[in-house]
This record gives structure tokens, sequence and C-alpha cells, in this order.
């Protein structure tokens, strides 16, 4: 699961480069595994365009749950949107107000990266599941 209740929480950064030379090994590991991802998604659902080098955390969530399900074992990823924190909305922070637009901000945060068609259904990896969803909630009950 990941969970946003601000639309500054989805970053465009990528994966930040280390200074070490262990980081760097590890940097290239994660920068080979994320391409790999990359390519079964694709061969799944053309239109995939992960990378360390761009939006790093929901190329890191798809990736993992690629590799999960490239051993055997099913994923439902939901992106979470909490709607109407209005903590948030008070520190300047602006925030979703509806499912339709935590819908559409994940749509627009993913575009290029993750085909529009790949949401909301299932992904079939060597015979086993991704379901990448997109939910909200309201957060409105706590006041």
């Amino acid at each position: 699961m990941e969970a946003k209740a601000h639309v500054a929480e989805m970053s465009p950064d990528g994966k930040p480069v280390p200074n070490t030379e262990n980081g760097l090994r590890n940097h290239a590991r994660v920068a080979e595994a994320v391409s790999e991802s990359n390519n079964g998604l694709d061969a799944v659902t053309p239109g995939f365009s992960l990378s360390i080098d761009s939006h790093y955390q929901l190329c890191n969530r798809l990736a993992w749950s690629w590799k999960l399900a490239s051993m055997g074992i099913p994923v439902v990823l939901v992106y979470l949107g909490f709607l109407n924190t209005e903590d948030m909305a008070h520190r300047g922070r602006e925030t979703f107000e509806s499912g339709s637009a935590w819908d559409q901000a994940v749509h627009n945060y993913a575009d290029g990266i993750v085909p529009s068609n790949a949401w909301e259904r299932s992904l079939d990896v060597e015979g086993t599941p991704v379901i990448p969803l997109i939910r909200s909630m309201d957060m409105n009950w706590l006041s």
C-alpha cells in the first residue's frame, strides 16, 4: 500500500545517487532490478516506463509488485488517497477533496510511467496477478 495525504507527497524525484562505493554498487543493482521489472510489466501491458531516474517511489512500488508476482506471490498494490485532510490544508498543502480528484492526481502523476489501462485490472505476471488499484478514504470523520 502507498498512501498520500497531499499533492506534494507525489514526488517526481529519482533515487538519490549515493557518494560511497558500496552505495554506488547498490544503486546500480536497484537500477538493474527496476529495469528488469519494467521489461516484465511492459511485456504484460505495453507502456510502462519504470526507472530509478524519475518517480522513484512509484517505480519502486511497481517493481517490487512485479518481483513478488514473478516469484508466484499474488499482489494487490493499493494507491490510497486520504481525502479532506484538513490538518494538511491548514499547513498550506494542496489536498484531495474527492475520490475523483485523487484518481485524477494518481493518473496525472503516473502519466508516462504507468499506462493508464494498467490500473484497476489484473496484470498477469507468469500466471500470478498484480492488481494495481486506486482507492480513497475520507478523513473527515476524524474531526
